[in-house]
């Protein structure tokens, strides 16, 4: 093999040993000599001067160096032991704690980032798995591959420390956890779920004068920890701990002091373990008697929040008034069960349902009516969600078939509803049994009627005390809309209290609902002096619609006469009635300006003129706000403001600790399988933990409410 080496064009062999010349027909390096090969010029490369490449143990390496190219035996035990005693000297002249040979280029990423820790130096940048330098200065670590008894190794090779120590580094920060969860209070409470590294990130762009950065956990500067204790700190503080179980006997009598009548109440069993609580703010109650007489409830699971895992959910139960402001009171507890519902409605009916004859609407959950029943065995005011319902229809036939039923269930008139039931006919049977009839329940295995005065608006009726049914109306209110509302998602602009609620120690969560109701109210009260109108905003929409409207209605009698008004006379009522023509859907209504009432049902269901009666209203000139319900006065939703009285607020520590108050009892734990997934897994069947789907326990049956006197 000739080379090239000074540019003449001439072969120049490298210098060599004379005695090696005369030696090399007979070399003892094993490999065969020809005849020709001592015949070879001066001038030729001796080939016993190159180093030959076992390929049986390892890839040749090939290097480029002053135009040669030559082959290195990486397996030489000379080689490898000049590489390994150069590897001790860097060790030596660096006081290095770096391993000289890895034999594996994953390890030398950890060993070297160990040492950065223990000499507390900057950083590694990885270029390749067996090299790293430095972002900032000329530092660098290289590990060479060779190879030992055929087997691959990695050795130290270069080392060039850091210079760039203390210019480079941030400084570590000299705050404590308890000063830096101050400055990430906002965020946290904002968003209790942000993980630690984006809170750095937080602080690093918007706070560098803190001293916090993101930088890996295995460096000498980390402060993870410090930012993970700061967040716990914030999270304990404003979402609350096991703690505040403790506080609940001296939240009592901060309620009393606050507002006499308040009903703040709490459960525990015969050995101290809290059970449940309540709240019942005082403004509440007091406000109830002018609010729409409809009381939604609905129970929402908690959330877990780090470390701290979620227990039972929250009862919301919630009333509108006439300007379509929210009224809420909250109490927590565990799984939905007839026991747990009656001793939450037990106060709602004795303080708010039964002096204001309040009707109630929930969901169809089957400890709901039986509670009810349990409760006062003579309520038949119950409704049904429409939202709920419809929901368990799509599932069955479809979306086309949700639409029918709610058109169904918002009918206004018996002649409306006829007509949408014969269109539920039409679709099929199934829809028709589900909605009218009977059908099966595939999960209880049974067979259920459905009570149409439960779900249809048309059909609402209740017993009076005369045994008989009598129509009653809502105000509109077909769902548990207001009280679905907390139900949003975290953060969510529709979840209440500020967003992220459901991860609120419960205790906490009573009393910040009972505070987001005072300020909220507080907020409201301000307003009203800004109102002039004789009725609340919302009903100044309500008739302004209807007045627009009305135009495409006309009154049969053009020419009011005595004759008139005689044939107009209805002989079992002896009132006035007047026809009035709808020219959208081709239709006379009846409307009775004494009674206030139109045959299309809207007047009654809102207690606001229907389009009919303002048809009318006008025609003879007469003052359409004098025929509104007087809870849409403006003059009645500022009386409710001065009865409810002072809104203030409960502080949420300090509070005496009663240690004889304990966390929930949790237990026992089971082996269950999981109905979705067919996995088994071990659960905790308390009352607090039960989850859906994979509770042993199970609940009352779906036909619960036919067994009660009420019908329910």
């Amino acid at each position: 093999i000739l080379f090239d080496v000074d540019g003449t064009g001439q072969p120049v062999p490298p210098p060599s040993d004379p005695s090696e010349e005369e030696d090399m027909p007979s070399s003892s390096d094993g490999i065969p000599r020809s005849e020709d090969e001592g015949n070879l010029p001066d001038r030729c490369f001796n080939m016993s001067a190159i180093e030959m490449v076992d390929l049986t143990k390892s890839p040749p390496r090939k290097k480029q160096r002053a135009g040669l190219s030559l082959f290195v035996e990486v397996n030489s035990e000379s080689r490898f032991q000049e590489l390994k005693e150069r590897g001790l000297s860097l060790i030596a002249l660096h006081n290095l704690k770096l391993p000289v040979i890895v034999h594996n280029s994953n390890d030398i990423k950890q060993e070297l980032f160990y040492n950065a820790k223990t000499k507390r130096t900057n950083s590694w940048r990885i270029r390749s798995p067996t090299r790293f330098t430095c972002h900032n200065c000329q530092a660098k670590c290289i590990y060479k591959k060779c190879y030992e008894n055929g087997k691959t190794v990695f050795i130290l090779h270069t080392f060039v420390p850091h210079t760039c120590k203390k210019e480079g580094n941030k400084k570590s920060s000299t705050h404590t956890s308890k000063d830096l969860a101050n400055a990430i209070s906002l965020l946290t409470i904002r968003n209790p779920n942000l993980s630690v590294p984006t809170i750095m990130d937080a602080l690093e762009s918007f706070a560098p004068e803190l001293g916090i950065h993101d930088s890996p956990r295995f460096l000498p500067d980390d402060q993870y920890m410090v930012v993970y204790r700061a967040r716990e700190i914030v999270r304990t503080k404003h979402f609350g701990s096991d703690i505040d179980y403790k506080a609940l006997l001296s939240i009592k009598n901060e309620f009393r002091t606050i507002d006499n009548e308040t009903f703040f109440e709490y459960k525990v069993d015969s050995e101290g373990h809290y059970e449940a609580c309540f709240c019942i703010p005082g403004a509440f109650i007091r406000a109830a008697k002018f609010c729409l007489p409809v009381v939604s409830f609905d129970y929402s699971f908690s959330k877990n929040l780090g470390n701290r895992k979620a227990v039972g959910g929250l009862y919301i139960f919630t009333m509108k008034d006439a300007n379509n402001n929210v009224h809420t009171c909250t109490g927590h507890s565990g799984r939905e069960t007839i026991i747990t519902w009656k001793w939450f409605l037990d106060p709602i009916f004795r303080l708010i349902v039964k002096p204001n004859n309040m009707a109630l609407i929930s969901d169809e959950h089957t400890s709901i009516c039986p509670a009810i029943a349990a409760v006062d065995p003579s309520f038949t005011k119950w409704s049904a969600c429409i939202t709920h319902r419809k929901g368990n229809v799509v599932k069955r036939c479809g979306k086309v078939a949700g639409e029918l039923f709610k058109k169904a269930a918002f009918a206004y008139s018996l002649e409306q509803y006829e007509k949408c039931k014969d269109e539920i006919k039409k679709f099929g049977n199934k829809l028709y049994e589900y909605c009218f009839g009977e059908y099966d329940d595939e999960e209880q295995d049974i067979r259920i009627k459905t009570n149409e005065r439960h779900y249809y608006r048309a059909k609402m009726e209740f017993l009076n005390r005369d045994e008989a049914f009598e129509k009653y109306y809502r105000f509109g209110i077909t769902s548990t809309q207001t009280s679905e509302i907390i139900n949003g998602a975290p953060g969510a602009a529709r979840s209440l209290f500020g967003g992220n609620w459901r991860y609120y120690h419960p205790v906490k969560m009573v009393l910040v609902s009972y505070n987001w109701y005072m300020k909220r109210f507080n907020a409201l009260k301000c307003e009203t002096d800004k109102f002039s109108n004789i009725l609340t905003p919302a009903g100044m929409g309500i008739i302004h619609k209807r007045l627009s409207n009305s135009t495409r209605c006309t009154s049969t009698a053009q020419v009011e006469s005595l004759t008139t008004e005689a044939f107009a006379r209805n002989p079992e009522s002896g009132t006035e009635i007047c026809s009035v023509h709808d020219d959208e859907d081709d239709t006379y209504y009846s409307v009775n300006l004494r009674y206030g009432t139109c045959t299309c049902n809207m007047w009654q269901e809102f207690g606001i003129p229907c389009k009919h009666a303002c048809a009318l209203l006008k025609r003879r000139n007469l003052d359409p706000y004098r025929f509104t319900h007087k809870i849409w006065t403006l003059q009645n939703y500022k009386k409710m403001f001065e009865e409810m009285g002072g809104l203030d607020c409960i502080k949420f520590a300090p509070y005496h600790l009663n240690e004889n108050i304990k966390p929930p009892l949790h237990g026992p734990f089971e082996e269950i399988i999981d109905k979705e997934t067919g996995k088994s897994t071990t659960v905790c069947l308390c009352i607090m933990c039960g989850k859906k789907n994979l509770h042993k326990i199970r609940g009352p049956p779906q036909n619960a409410r036919l067994k009660s006197s009420t019908d329910l």
